[in-house]
């Protein structure tokens, strides 16, 4: 069998890897629910705020953030990126 070049991206992981600030104060934000908003990968952020998973999804992977203290937020990666850098408003 063979497979062209788009087929076999498909099979490979797409790292995210992050991390999540107050846009005021630039502060960490720990404990936010980063989850893709297709599939079933999620993590919450540690307490420097970042964040790094794999999920199998091809681009583009759209991403949400969720914290009970800040706005909700959701990104579209449409690219390799594992240094994102979110910003998020507190309510």
């Amino acid at each position: 069998m063979i497979f062209s070049y788009s087929e076999i991206l498909n099979f490979v992981p797409v790292t995210v890897k992050g991390k999540v600030v107050d846009v005021a104060t630039g502060q960490p934000v720990m404990d936010a629910h980063v989850f893709t908003k297709r599939g079933d990968e999620e993590i919450f952020t540690s307490s420097s705020g970042e964040f790094h998973f794999k999920t199998w999804n091809p681009y583009p992977v759209s991403i949400s953030i969720e914290h009970r203290l800040y706005e909700r937020k959701e990104v579209l990666l449409t690219t390799d990126k594992k240094d994102l850098l979110i910003s998020v408003a507190s309510l």
